[in-house]
């Protein structure tokens, strides 16, 4: 659904994950985006969907040893059937999808990324994540290159995914990018206390807003829940759903075309200020 040039809708999926089954994970995403929409009269502009929104987040219930075999077996190319099953959801809503990250086959390696649909069910962004933990170098992930800014909307939105929450280097990059707010898939698997500080942090260091989507993962008798947030640099955490139950939490956004504190009008100066801090952020890991 077009913007009406004032206000951008963001709807976050904080919905139940099960381990490893992957349409039933999707159909999921599908009905409660459908729900979004149908309670929305102004209409649903972007969709962000949690990490590990086909398969859930298994590394939290099985040993490093199986782990590594489901990430060999659950890999799969972009575009393939997640994206493919997904591409039918936005075209049926008329909405963008964040959706991520996925662990994603390209070749003989394997990335965590994040993808972006368009309304038309192109995919016009593929996020490889920066910033790996030391379990997902265990199962042999590789690192991204680049930070990705979707810039089709009025307001530019960065895309952020999980522990690059803990580089600040990510978030100044997408803002040296244009971003005027950024959206981040939690992590199932970071203490939450450091999560919330960190946000705020990342928030209040490059002025923007940032919308963190969290959600719940079931694995037969237990049950997992990350707290979605929605934090401001100038008031703080303004948003928190953690009550258990999955629902679509809708943030309207106003469109501000002015450009962010601590950006430049030489927008290539920009460009070339990011790309350097990510070269930074990767030979940093390398020398670990």
């Amino acid at each position: 659904m077009a913007s009406d040039g004032k206000t951008l809708r963001i709807a976050l999926l904080h919905m139940k994950l099960k381990l490893l089954v992957k349409r039933t994970n999707l159909d999921r995403a599908r009905k409660l985006l459908r729900e979004a929409v149908s309670r929305n009269s102004g209409g649903i502009h972007v969709a962000v969907l949690p990490a590990f929104v086909n398969i859930g987040a298994f590394y939290l219930y099985y040993p490093e040893a199986r782990a590594k075999n489901i990430v060999k077996h659950q890999a799969e190319r972009i575009p393939g059937p997640t994206t493919e099953y997904l591409s039918k959801v936005a075209i049926e809503n008329g909405v963008y999808i964040i959706g991520g990250p996925i662990i994603e086959r390209a070749g003989p390696r394997i990335f965590m990324t994040t993808f972006v649909l368009a309304p038309n069910g192109e995919i016009i962004y593929k996020y490889r994540k920066l910033v790996l933990n030391e379990r997902e170098k265990s199962y042999g992930i590789s690192s991204g290159r680049e930070v990705v800014t979707l810039e089709q909307l009025p307001r530019r939105i960065g895309v952020m995914s999980e522990d690059d929450l803990l580089a600040p280097e990510v978030a100044r990059s997408l803002v040296l990018q244009g971003s005027t707010a950024i959206v981040l898939t939690l992590s199932f698997s970071q203490p939450i206390n450091l999560v919330k500080n960190l946000l705020l942090a990342r928030s209040i260091e490059n002025h923007v807003p940032i919308l963190a989507l969290g959600g719940i993962v079931e694995h037969a008798t237990e049950r997992k829940e990350v707290p979605t947030i929605i934090v401001d640099p100038e008031q703080g955490t303004i948003a928190e759903e953690h009550s258990g139950e999955e629902k679509p939490l809708i943030v309207e956004m106003r469109v501000d075309k002015a450009l962010n504190p601590g950006t430049s009008t030489n927008n290539n100066d920009n460009m070339r200020m990011a790309e350097l801090l990510c070269r930074v952020l990767r030979e940093l890991k390398m020398s670990r």
